[in-house]
């Protein structure tokens, strides 16, 4: 097809992508806040709120309420009004519950039809009851700065909890296109980071021509998110300390590098060979109508780009990444700048025996923060969803490899981009190190494979021959171990599964397992070669956190399967990709094509039985958790899918006449842009809003922080309990370390790698006991003042912390309210207040 039909299409479907009826949650907006009963609503009595939605198109309002007293009538009503002002008579909407419906529920949404078309509108919700009695939930207390509550239409000092939707149309896709225009420049640095050094790498080897562009592209995105955390492992070792000139400088030389491999090759003018030793022959397909021309490569970058697309826009109202592993993410990244290199100690913020938690994508988020010049949490926001939509080009390469059919690949490249809940879901975790290794997985895979195809002549001769291939799947091995411990166990497991699966379906013949012997022999000089490349990094790791760990983590009755949830593999279109890798497995067995057939079920059988070594009461079993390997599930689920639909094209390019083909295609890759689309538009509110703890608010108290509060000082967030025994911030104070260097309370989760079980036990306890005593304002200030706690942070998002007790009590003092965000001191004042 023309370049021009192309972009119509492309055009036309992203006008559909915008087109409304898309409904988006926005925590900047939103007040949630619900640790208090603010109110009962009785009948002749009403309860509202003002307040301004940031964002055009209103669609929704959650609150927090339940029904406290039963009403004889069972036909009473809660009525939702909403106006554009308090004390109008005539409502916008007015929207009737049946108290009977509400009354077990802790959340009420009311959906809205759309509201006004401008940003920054006022509105005055009201509640009133014709029976019974509704507690509404919220804060006693001036905690949202742009409106407030109401009692009888008359205000009151409190705001009640609700969450604001809003409709996502064309004129909102419209502004983030131009924003994305005036931000395009940050694809230089994007590119030079994620695909430079693994395209140098692929040209000094003699890869480039063995390869077609997509796989090309997966494989320089893996190489080159391992490049980083090798070499920073050793310029740390040999005491080089990086700073932003050294890295532009690297990342110049790699460009220049690239150019001169341009001119080279384009003199040159190398013939791709199809016929190369890679694994199932080569990794391109002759039977496939897409495969060698131009309009799979057009198609692909089609889906990428709305994948891309469904990323950013599922972020644009978050002003930092969500949750409580973005946190510690962002720690480490500023303990690397901070160092020039991997820290040798988390002090003074955490003070652990171990600095050894994997820091490979960190190594890359300090390269980019530096490049980009944006805030840490900007920089970390960005990067991330650039990493998530890339994860098509890896599960391409990965598809590809097991299947060499290129339809397959994109296939299954639109399944992990657009159908599958992860990885988009991860965004809401800040599961950013497991993504990244995951990038680099297909990677380490694809070379191996190369690597040990069986070759005549002596072992001295292959290795001579084939040295620079065996030098860059090391490079991948030891990235990936740098990058994340977990997805590393899991390339191990699959090797393991394909050597079993290549001595059970092969004939035991003498060549076959001299096969098998090679496969052996290739996997342990890249394991060790591996291991040299990253030797500074493992005697440390072993000794203070992986043996450790690993040995006191025992199973004593823990239940198979104990935190599997369909839900991360069913939500969005999780259950068509479901079905349509059941096919592809189904299929795989009927065509033989065991690395599918029997390889890819067997690797996730192995994956899950690493996941509950506690239910076989085995060591280990904290390495590897159920969740861990269910959300990368995404990987073998879209390559079946991919298979699948795969087969399903090529039924029907034999029994359509040859006339039709050519229409044909226009329909095939026409359909996939739409259901692609329509997928991605499923895709997009997949994130959950508890996880949304930073507002803008809190950015700017970061400031503040950074220029009053003394640096040593350690500050106390509101906490909650997280998981797994330990506890976390509630909201953006939690990101005061990263961003101030000032120590919290809670501090990062990392505290849970202590090895003295006493020193997290008495962390929990005094945590536990802010959580009770946090409206308490004489209690706080006894449990703070012998810990030598003498600030207390209280961001937009809020918790269990009382900003209104605080303020109220002598033992405190307010020295900063903005925004809904509070900062109190206890004891002693500081000379510099903020008015």
């Amino acid at each position: 097809m023309r370049p021009g039909i192309w972009l119509a299409m492309f055009l036309v479907g992203m006008a559909f992508f915008s087109a409304g009826c898309l409904n988006l949650s926005d925590p900047e907006g939103s007040h949630e806040q619900h640790v208090d009963a603010v109110g009962q609503i009785r009948p002749g009595q009403t309860l509202g709120q003002s307040f301004v939605s940031p964002r055009p198109r209103l669609t929704g309002i959650t609150l927090w309420l339940s029904v406290a007293s039963q009403p004889a009538d069972q036909d009473a009503q809660l009525i939702v009004e909403l106006f554009s002002a308090p004390g109008e008579v005539q409502p916008l909407v007015l929207v009737p519950f049946d108290l009977k419906s509400i009354s077990t529920a802790p959340q009420l949404t009311v959906k809205l039809p759309v509201q006004s078309q401008q940003a920054n509108q006022a509105y005055y919700l009201s509640l009133r009851t014709t029976g019974g009695v509704i507690q509404v939930f919220g804060r006693n207390a001036d905690t949202y700065p742009a409106g407030q509550a109401y009692l009888n239409d008359s205000p009151i000092e409190a705001d009640l909890a609700f969450r604001l939707d809003y409709d996502y149309d064309l004129n909102a896709g419209v502004s983030d296109f131009l924003l994305f225009l005036r931000s395009s420049w940050l694809a230089l640095p994007l590119w030079m980071l994620l695909f430079g050094p693994g395209l140098a790498f692929i040209n000094l080897v003699g890869l480039a021509a063995r390869f077609e562009r997509e796989s090309r592209y997966g494989l320089a995105l893996g190489l080159s998110l391992a490049f980083f955390p090798v070499l920073m492992a050793w310029t740390t070792f040999f005491g080089i300390a990086w700073r932003p000139p050294g890295l532009l400088g690297l990342c110049l030389s790699v460009v220049g590098l690239l150019a001169w491999f341009w001119v080279w090759n384009s003199r040159r003018r190398p013939v791709p060979n199809p016929e190369a030793p890679l694994p199932q022959e080569g990794l391109t397909s002759q039977d496939n109508q897409l495969s060698n021309s131009t309009d799979a490569s057009l198609l692909f970058l089609c889906i990428l780009i709305i994948a891309l697309a469904v990323r950013l826009i599922m972020v644009r109202d978050l002003s930092a990444p969500p949750w409580v592993d973005s946190v510690h993410h962002a720690l480490i990244t500023r303990l690397i700048e901070d160092h020039g290199g991997y820290p040798p100690t988390y002090q003074p913020y955490l003070d652990l025996t171990t600095a050894n938690y994997h820091s490979g994508y960190h190594s890359l988020m300090v390269a980019f923060h530096w490049l980009s010049g944006l805030e840490l949490y900007e920089a970390m926001l960005l990067f991330g969803q650039v990493l998530n939509a890339l994860s098509i080009i890896a599960v391409y390469l990965f598809t590809i490899s097991l299947t060499g059919k290129r339809r397959a690949g994109i296939a299954a490249g639109l399944v992990a981009g657009l159908f599958t809940p992860m990885p988009a879901y991860y965004t809401s975790w800040g599961r950013y190190t497991q993504l990244a290794g995951l990038l680099i997985l297909p990677a380490a895979l694809a070379l191996t494979r190369m690597a040990w195809v069986p070759a005549p002549g002596s072992l001295l001769n292959v290795l001579r021959e084939r040295w620079k291939l065996f030098l860059v799947a090391a490079l991948a091995w030891g990235g990936l171990a740098l990058t994340h411990y977990r997805v590393a166990a899991f390339m191990a497991c699959w090797f393991f599964v394909e050597m079993i699966v290549s001595i059970l379906i092969n004939p035991r013949t003498a060549s076959n397992l001299r096969a098998v012997g090679f496969k052996l022999f290739a996997l342990g000089i890249i394991a060790v070669l591996a291991l040299i490349s990253t030797a500074p990094w493992w005697p440390a790791t072993l000794s203070t956190l992986l043996l450790p760990k690993v040995t006191a983590w025992s199973g004593t009755g823990i239940p198979w399967f104990n935190d599997f949830s369909w839900g991360y593999l069913t939500s969005a279109m999780g259950r068509y990709a479901l079905g349509g890798a059941a096919l592809g497995l189904l299929l795989s067995l009927i065509c033989r094509q065991w690395n599918l057939g029997l390889g890819v079920p067997l690797w996730v059988v192995s994956l899950f039985f690493l996941a509950n070594l506690g239910a076989l009461h085995l060591h280990g079993s904290g390495f590897v958790n159920n969740t861990s390997v269910e959300i990368s599930l995404f990987m073998p689920i879209a390559t079946l899918a991919g298979y699948f639909l795969d087969q399903l094209t090529n039924l029907t390019d034999r029994i359509l006449p040859a006339k039709l083909h050519s229409p044909y295609k226009i329909a095939l890759a026409l359909a996939t842009l739409g259901i692609g689309i329509y997928a991605g538009r499923q895709l997009i509110p997949i994130l959950n809003p508890v996880t949304f703890l930073f507002r803008r608010g809190d950015a700017a108290a970061m400031q503040w922080i950074r220029q009053n509060i003394p640096a040593e000082e350690t500050i106390l967030v509101n906490p909650f309990s997280w998981g797994y025994g330990l506890y976390a911030g509630n909201d953006g104070g939690y990101w005061i370390a990263p961003l101030t260097g000032r120590k919290t309370i809670p501090p990062p989760v990392l505290y849970g790698l202590d090895d003295s079980q006493n020193n997290i036990r008495q962390t929990n306890q005094f945590i536990h006991q802010v959580i009770e005593k946090g409206s308490d304002p004489a209690a706080l200030a006894s449990l703070m003042q012998p810990q030598g706690i003498r600030f207390v942070y209280l961001g937009a998002r809020g918790g269990v912390i009382s900003p209104a007790a605080l303020h109220g009590s002598p033992l405190f003092k307010l020295l900063y309210k903005e925004e809904g965000v509070y900062l109190f001191q206890v004891g002693s004042v500081l000379t510099s207040t903020h008015p």
